[in-house]
């Protein structure tokens, strides 16, 4: 064969490989920019999903305290039972996205922080301590919505 043919077989065997470099290349560039896409479209979510939280909350401590001073109160008993469950499941799709979220940014998650003021003591009762001085006890409740949140993370981090 003549020598000029063999520069020519090895440049066109050798821009094969150039060519599949500059594909992996934009291959890994278009993985990058749709994780880019996916993340900001989580951080956007979990915006509306801390958004409508905050919204609710006021008028769920309204109602958890009107239901429990009223248990007669069917109308208050009923909105606050499905504000608790809106709330509960807000939260939980929060923590769920945030958890995704956390993974593809290899970092801890940031979990939702529930800011409620806890339940007003209950039958209060004044005594006196074996050294002569009062004492103040009463009974406190758990505040539920957190136990329901609580119980949605247990569901969480054991997926």
């Amino acid at each position: 064969m003549r020598r000029w043919i063999w520069p020519i077989v090895v440049l066109l065997v050798g821009t094969g490989g150039i060519w599949k470099y500059g594909d992996l290349r934009l291959k890994s560039r278009t993985t990058a920019l749709e994780q880019i896409r996916v993340e900001k479209e989580l951080y956007e979510r979990l915006q509306v999903l801390q958004k409508e939280t905050s919204l609710e909350l006021p008028r769920y401590i309204v109602l958890r305290d009107l239901h429990f001073s009223n248990t007669l109160d069917y109308q208050v008993q009923n909105e606050y039972g499905i504000l608790k469950a809106k709330l509960s499941s807000l939260i939980a799709e929060y923590n769920r996205l945030e958890q995704t979220l956390s993974k593809l940014e290899d970092r801890p998650p940031r979990w939702f922080v529930l800011a409620v003021p806890p339940l007003s003591p209950t039958n209060v009762r004044f005594g006196t301590s074996p050294d002569g001085s009062v004492r103040i006890e009463w009974d406190s409740q758990s505040e539920p919505l957190e136990d329901a949140v609580d119980e949605e993370m247990k569901v969480i981090l054991q997926k």
